[in-house]
């Protein structure tokens, strides 16, 4: 009989228990892991959702901006509405050549654009802390700063676009 309790082979409850505390701090790990992984893929994703946002607003209003017709320009001043350019702008049947106003909407954040000063707008983009459209003759060329400031989803820190347009009309 002694010989039979001496052969038996097997884990001790010792044992077992340090296998499931290692199992489990390796699952905290693991989790943590996979949390980070995810966080970086959303933020990421916020990123490149605002960026693209931004560069389709920014590429709007360097539309505008790059065949204006009545710049005044006087270097730190706010660029003033309406812009009058001579692109030819097609919407459905009808083209038109008109004067453009731009703004930041305080009320509710979005960049709009109008044909018929603010009455109806298209929105430009969405989330915006803070918008400007300065004339710049410290360059060799005039130019037109436009700066936009967004919400992140992500951040407290808003994320700032800027870019500079160049007019071709720079006759003053």
């Amino acid at each position: 009989m002694k010989r039979l309790i001496n052969q038996q082979k097997g884990f001790t409850l010792i044992e077992m228990i340090a296998v499931l505390i290692i199992v489990g701090i390796m699952a905290v790990f693991a989790g943590f892991g996979i949390i980070t992984a995810v966080n970086g893929y959303m933020f990421s994703k916020n990123n490149a959702a605002i960026s693209g946002k931004a560069q389709m607003a920014l590429a709007r209003i360097h539309l505008e901006l790059v065949e204006c017709v009545n710049c005044t320009w006087v270097s730190g001043a706010t660029v003033s509405m309406p812009i009058r350019n001579t692109l030819e702008l097609k919407c459905g049947n009808d083209c038109y050549n008109r004067d453009r106003y731009i703004r930041l909407n305080n009320d509710n954040g979005n960049i709009e654009i109008s044909t018929d000063n603010y009455t109806t707008t298209d929105i430009l983009i969405d989330s915006v802390n803070a918008f400007t459209m300065k004339y710049n003759t410290d360059d060799k060329y005039k130019s037109i700063v436009v700066t936009m400031s967004l919400n992140h989803p992500d951040s407290a820190t808003p994320v700032v676009f800027s870019t500079n347009v160049y007019p071709r009309s720079t006759a003053n």
